[in-house]
């Protein structure tokens, strides 16, 4: 199952690339935008849930930790009532 994911990924790349960069503004624009994403395309969520998994928010301002990590629950939330239709 995993091996299947990263092939997956392999082939949306641009998700790991957008919800991984050192700045977290853009990480934040992009979690948002990913809703919009799972709205349409409910297909990737299993991909968005992985990446989200990934996502090292240490590297970050404290005062920024928290909105990232209310911006992931949120997607997650989505993410779960997509999978639940």
């Amino acid at each position: 199952m995993r091996r299947q994911k990263e092939l997956q990924l392999n082939q949306n790349p641009q998700i790991s690339f957008i919800i991984h960069d050192e700045k977290p503004t853009v990480v934040r624009q992009s979690l948002n935008a990913l809703k919009e994403v799972v709205e349409f395309r409910p297909e990737l969520c299993e991909i968005i849930e992985y990446e989200l998994g990934k996502i090292d928010i240490s590297g970050y301002k404290d005062s920024m930790i928290p909105l990232i990590k209310k911006d992931i629950a949120e997607l997650r939330e989505l993410i779960e009532e997509k999978q639940e239709i």
